[in-house]
């Protein structure tokens, strides 16, 4: 599209990976000193209207923490709408995440950016990630966004805009970034030619005029987006007098400093825009950076598999189970839940989450699972003992300890119930479980530690160590959806025949549990099914 006038958005900003090639510590060096410069050239300079921090609102901590006497001038700026924020915690990676994670980082965006003085950026903004869901135009349109900026994952799609359409049919006004040059056209085309050497007009609007030509064949619209930043880079004063520079010279077209809304906004309603349906996960040839990087997927999968554990603990353990009981054992969990939270996002950029950046990251990003499974389990433990102990304790003069099962499913759980039982020090490993009936319960030992350790952590006590015998049982259970089944086990002791006697004391018979572990006229399994079905046990996914 060639029309008489053309209308160029440019837009500053940074492109902020907290962590990469560098440790997060030596990134937020530059960091500091480039929100420094900003604050300052901003109050300065009128004429430098806006600057866009990457979509992120991690950021401002990240400053803050560091230079808490600037805090008030940087949020005059934001609440100025200056310094555009929002509308993510991170820039996420969107396929190895849940969706869970996905919506827990825009809620904390959202309350990140209000609690510096302004709304979140109303536009997704995910320019330098590996590809992207077919969920994501839902997630957007749930959150009031109407539109989205991104780049890989549509291959070499030739045109700037399209409407995006979910697999639940929202839909979102999509912007595609330029091929060659991403999220930095601007920057590429008229900034970093004069990196090191004084600036040439003559140059500079024949570079713009080069770069005009190249954008208007992708133009849907009179509407051209240039975006003047790229990765950690700072930024320049000198823009205001470089548009002035090119509106002086150049006269079928306009430059103004604008914000990603503002050219959004221009965007709208446009006829002539193709509608694309589902995940966006095409390779590009095209491109330095245009390649979709699918290996990323399976690269150093630890981190994967921590991300995981992590994901479920606090979604399908720790929250449901304190939001079910906290009406009956009311304990303030909410700083907790906060803290693990921020901890997993802050592993979610793709840089982090895909396992492409230097060693020295990837160790921070196991410490923050480590710590996130930490708080997960402590939460998860407060509460089930919490439910154990609410059980009951037994009649007076009832021996045994109570076993307590959970299931965190919303299904009901039938099949086998694995568990540690500690014994007394001087068990003779015969063993009665039953249910609160007092029904025997078949189980097998599959497991024995004559001498197990436990470390015992009591309020307002010293921490106890013992050691004690410890079995491990399997058995067939059932356990309702969110709850519990409770069950008793006493370790039965004979008493032997006292000097000059010849019949026990007391005697327990040890109990034998009828049927076969053969499943062919030649074979035994003791894990097939038909065996477990007659009360032989493997592990379950259920939790004691």
């Amino acid at each position: 599209m060639n029309p008489a006038k053309t209308r160029c958005f440019v837009v500053s900003h940074t492109h902020w990976d907290r962590e990469w090639y560098r440790t997060f510590q030596s990134f937020r060096f530059r960091l500091v000193s480039l929100l420094d410069e900003l604050i300052e050239e901003m109050d300065a300079n009128p004429g430098y209207r806006f600057f866009h921090l990457d979509g992120q609102t991690i950021v401002l901590e990240d400053y803050a923490e560091i230079r808490p006497d600037r805090r008030e001038k940087l949020e005059r700026l934001i609440r100025e709408g200056r310094i555009i924020v929002g509308p993510w915690y991170v820039m996420p990676d969107e396929f190895l995440l849940s969706g869970e994670s996905l919506v827990r980082n825009l809620l904390l965006g959202r309350f990140i950016s209000r609690s510096w003085g302004s709304e979140p950026m109303p536009v997704g903004y995910v320019v330098d990630i590996f590809g992207h869901n077919s969920q994501f135009p839902q997630i957007m349109r749930g959150f009031g966004i109407d539109s989205a900026v991104l780049y890989r994952g549509i291959g070499d799609y030739p045109r700037d805009l399209f409407d995006w359409v979910g697999a639940d049919g929202s839909k979102i006004l999509a912007v595609k970034l330029d091929n060659e040059r991403s999220y930095s056209n601007f920057y590429f085309a008229l900034r970093r030619p004069f990196e090191d050497r004084r600036q040439d007009d003559d140059e500079l609007v024949r570079r713009a005029g080069e770069l005009l030509a190249f954008s208007r064949e992708r133009a849907v619209s009179a509407n051209i987006l240039m975006l003047d930043g790229v990765d950690h880079m700072e930024m320049d004063p000198g823009v205001p007098r470089i548009l002035e520079t090119l509106n002086r010279r150049i006269e079928d077209a306009s430059f103004e400093h604008a914000r990603l809304t503002d050219y959004v906004a221009a965007q709208k309603d446009q006829p002539d825009i193709e509608e694309i349906r589902g995940e966006l996960y095409h390779v590009g040839r095209r491109g330095v950076n245009n390649q979709l990087l699918k290996n990323v997927l399976s690269s150093m999968v630890h981190l994967k598999q921590m991300n995981d554990r992590c994901e479920l603990g606090l979604t399908r353990w720790a929250e449901p189970l304190h939001a079910g009981t906290s009406s009956v054992l009311p304990r303030d969990m909410q700083g907790f839940f906060d803290t693990a939270w921020k901890l997993l996002m802050q592993n979610h950029p793709h840089d982090s989450i895909c396992g492409c950046s230097i060693t020295r990251v990837h160790e921070d990003n196991v410490h923050r699972f480590d710590q996130v499974e930490d708080i997960t389990e402590n939460i998860i433990d407060v509460t089930l003992r919490g439910i154990a102990e609410s059980v009951g304790e037994p009649e007076s003069g009832a021996d045994g300890r109570n076993l307590v099962v959970f299931n965190a499913g919303q299904r009901e759980y039938r099949g086998i119930i694995t568990a540690k039982l500690i014994l007394p020090r001087h068990t003779q490993g015969n063993i009665r479980l039953h249910d609160p009936d007092g029904v025997d319960v078949p189980f097998q030992v599959i497991g024995a530690v004559m001498d197990a350790s436990h470390n015992i952590y009591r309020d307002k006590r010293l921490p106890h160590f013992s050691s004690s015998p410890e079995v491990t049982i399997s058995f067939q259970g059932r356990i309702s959806p969110m709850g519990y089944a409770a069950y008793r086990y006493t370790d039965l002791q004979s008493v032997l025949p006292g000097p000059g006697d010849f019949t026990f004391t007391s005697f327990h018979p040890p109990k034998r549990l009828t049927g076969s572990m053969r499943i062919s006229p030649a074979s035994w399994d003791n894990f097939s099914p038909k065996f477990l079905r007659r009360g032989h046990c493997s592990s379950g996914p259920s939790r004691q």
